[in-house]
């Protein structure tokens, strides 16, 4: 992938994990269920934050993640 492309995957997990945050932190109303389960779609955005760093950190360094155990 490239730099641009990664960046722009960075940028959509940082601002779904933003909205669902903000749509989780909004008030119950009794007997109105979520249309989306937004703690789930935070954990996701999460995740791709955490993926989207890790591959740009092998983007500036060129070496490969190979992670703990090498």
């Amino acid at each position: 992938m490239s730099l641009e492309l990664t960046l722009i995957i960075l940028a959509v997990g940082v601002v779904l994990t933003a909205f669902s945050n903000w749509k989780s932190r909004q008030e119950y109303l009794p007997g109105e269920l979520p249309l989306l389960p937004y703690n789930g779609l935070q954990f996701v955005g999460m995740i791709i934050v955490f993926v989207t760093i890790a591959h740009l950190i092998t983007i500036y360094t060129g070496k490969p993640f190979t992670g703990r155990m090498g």
